[in-house]
């Protein structure tokens, strides 16, 4: 059965001001969440959440709502953390290697992020999403260490209205050049191609602050690139 999400848009009657820190609680589960998929790979279950910040499951759920609402994760059909961003709780085309192991990224902008996030040089696995062609890349805050092949771009597409698992991550790819960017373009609207460098950058935009002791009740989406190139 295919996976359902929520849109915060459902999750919430009342809209989330933006200027306004996440609080404190739903932060604290933010922060165990993210420290969970880093671990092992998977999102522990409600009771487990609760038995582990010692409360109740009833707070858990409104934590995770708050969550929605703020554009921080996803959740499906039964209530289960299906996205956190950057991370992806299910496998995708991009793996960042963290302490050896695989965990996967939303998007090819999230796994950018993924190094800035956690202060770590990290290697990055891709593939083109035209001819499947591997792609690597090691990454540090600020600096694309290493891609191969060294053409590598990211094909990325924005929608600030629209939750992002729906509207961006399925369109936001490596690419092994120019070429395939332009036919995955020409295939996607609303689609822009940018070089690693300055994907990383908004990459970095959106995603360096999140272990910092306070964030903002809804996630940061980065600044608007360039003029999207329409099929």
């Amino acid at each position: 059965m295919a996976t359902t999400h929520r849109s915060p848009a459902a999750e919430t009657a009342r809209a989330v001001d933006p200027a306004q820190p996440l609080a404190p609680d739903a932060r604290h589960l933010h922060r165990t969440l993210i420290n969970a998929v880093i671990a092992t790979g998977s999102v522990p279950s409600v009771v487990e959440l609760a038995d582990r910040l010692g409360t109740t499951q009833e707070a858990i759920r409104a934590g995770l709502t708050t969550l929605v609402s703020g554009d921080y994760l996803a959740l499906d059909a039964t209530g289960q953390v299906s996205c956190l961003y950057p991370f992806s709780t299910t496998s995708t085309a991009h793996a960042v290697i963290i302490e050896g192991q695989r965990r996967f990224a939303m998007c090819a902008i999230d796994a950018l992020g993924i190094p800035a996030m956690l202060d770590e040089e990290l290697d990055i696995d891709g593939r083109c999403v035209v001819c499947h062609a591997p792609i690597t890349l090691r990454v540090r805050p600020g600096t694309i260490v290493m891609a191969a092949p060294p053409t590598a771009m990211v094909v990325a597409r924005r929608d600030e209205t629209e939750p992002a698992f729906a509207a961006c991550c399925p369109f936001t790819v490596f690419v092994c050049g120019q070429e395939h960017a332009d036919e995955f373009m020409r295939r996607i609207a609303g689609t822009h191609a940018l070089p690693l460098p300055e994907a990383l950058v908004h990459a970095e935009q959106i995603f360096n602050s999140l272990f910092t002791e306070a964030i903002p009740a809804t996630r940061p989406r980065g600044k608007r690139w360039g003029s999207s190139r329409d099929a």
